[in-house]
């Protein structure tokens, strides 16, 4: 009896493991800085992996999972090595933080080791769902606080947010520009994160379309005031794309109509026209002469002469293979491309390539949304990469590592469920065998 009482509480036990464990991932992301330079999102995912460290042991399955952890384990080594052998030759620039490096791209691998562990692909897709609200809520708020931020000072409100130190920080410079980007540390990232959550929204709320909207407002007007490109020519479209998408009938024409309301009602509120940074914005949609699209809207990081080509070159003469190591430089990498280089050489960018692309690969076998969910948070993950590595940047590579992992159990669960069980291969094989003796007997 004793037997059959555990048995039968284990699987509750493992559900309120993976409930806990999603939800203080997705609640810690949007946490302050804590002790020294430690964010409350580290806290949590290297806690939590620590805490079912015992599970992880027993219960790791990567099915369906390994075209990210192999390549990504890798590129941790890759990068790990550099570290241990380096180059003979003298860096370019001053090496950067090896802690912070190290957290950078072995954060990644806690997760998922600690999702593909404690949560049971029975219970991924409400998961997901769960992770994707909360995401999508912070966010939300996250916007209605950069709105405040162009009437009030909330300066001293955000900082702790930004870093745990009282030097000048870029939420600081951006400000002076009028951008505001809530909790986030830099324009880019809130973008990326504005992109993630509004898909997020409309795939855990395909039903409220009330409450995706508001939502969606409030992510959209935050993300204009960041005046990111990551969200206004990336993350912005896609979701549009989506939202369209998942409207039926005659919502279609509710939801075009609404967002003509939307538009209105935020021309008309005075909102752009009080806010200091409605220049600088303007400034995305207006080209010079003398500068062309691209020059513009990659803020000249392909000119022969730009920071990001001169890094790239620094990071191929130095060591092109493997680059510089886990520490990389101090310096702005401006780009996913630029980073790998200078972490992992040639071989590092080749396997950040191949975990990139293979989130589009993730939508086969989910339903049509998460099908477009899983293709749309590529496509915003390689435009965020073209301003900086949001698998590997503070808060955003979280959320996206967290949703990718669920993603690979939502796809395994639904294979399995349409794979005949090892109990019912003997009883379709004992009734088809009969019934077709019988029909050939008469």
């Amino acid at each position: 009896m004793t037997a059959e009482m555990n048995a039968s509480t284990r699987p509750v036990e493992r559900s309120r493991a993976a409930t806990f464990t999603v939800t203080i991932l997705a609640l810690a992301t949007f946490g302050p800085y804590l002790l020294q330079s430690m964010r409350t999102e580290q806290a949590a995912v290297y806690g939590l992996t620590l805490l079912f460290l015992p599970i992880v042991f027993f219960r790791f399955r990567p099915e369906g999972g390994l075209r990210f952890l192999l390549p990504w384990v890798g590129y941790v080594v890759v990068a790990t090595l550099a570290v241990i052998a380096p180059s003979a030759k003298p860096m370019p620039y001053d090496a950067g933080s090896l802690l912070g490096g190290l957290d950078n791209i072995l954060a990644p691998l806690a997760i998922m080791l600690l999702i593909w562990s404690v949560v049971p692909e029975r219970d991924a897709e409400g998961l997901l769902k769960r992770f994707c609200k909360i995401v999508a809520v912070a966010m939300a708020i996250n916007g209605a606080i950069a709105i405040l931020s162009t009437r009030v000072e909330v300066t001293d409100y955000m900082r702790p947010f930004w870093a745990n130190e009282d030097s000048t920080t870029t939420a600081d410079l951006a400000a002076q520009l009028g951008r505001y980007s809530g909790i986030f540390n830099l324009p880019s990232e809130a973008g990326a994160m504005y992109g993630v959550a509004g898909l997020a929204a409309i795939y855990a709320w395909s039903n409220r379309p009330a409450l995706v909207a508001l939502l969606v407002t409030l992510m959209t007007l935050g993300g204009l005031i960041s005046v990111s490109k990551v969200f206004i020519f990336g993350g912005l479209p896609f979701i549009v794309i989506y939202w369209f998408w998942s409207q039926r009938g005659g919502r279609k024409v509710a939801a075009l109509f609404g967002l003509v309301l939307i538009a209105l009602g935020v021309v008309q509120s005075g909102l752009f026209s009080e806010w200091t940074g409605a220049n600088y914005l303007g400034r995305l949609f207006v080209t010079s002469s003398d500068q062309g699209f691209l020059e513009l809207y990659s803020a000249g990081r392909f000119d022969s002469d730009s920071t990001f080509n001169t890094v790239i070159n620094q990071a191929l003469a130095y060591n092109p293979l493997t680059g510089a190591g886990a520490a990389g430089w101090k310096i702005p990498y401006d780009g996913a491309i630029a980073e790998a280089l200078i972490v992992g050489g040639v071989i590092g960018l080749i396997l950040l390539s191949i975990v990139i692309l293979s989130i589009f690969s993730l939508a086969r076998g989910l339903d049509r949304s998460g099908q477009w969910f899983a293709f749309l948070l590529g496509a915003v993950t390689v435009a965020g990469s073209l301003g900086f590595s949001p698998l590997t940047a503070n808060r955003i590579s979280t959320v996206t590592w967290v949703i990718v992992t669920l993603l690979v159990l939502v796809a395994r669960d639904r294979k399995h469920r349409t794979e005949p069980s090892d109990a019912e291969a003997p009883m379709l094989t004992a009734w088809t065998g009969p019934t077709s003796q019988g029909r050939s007997s008469r």
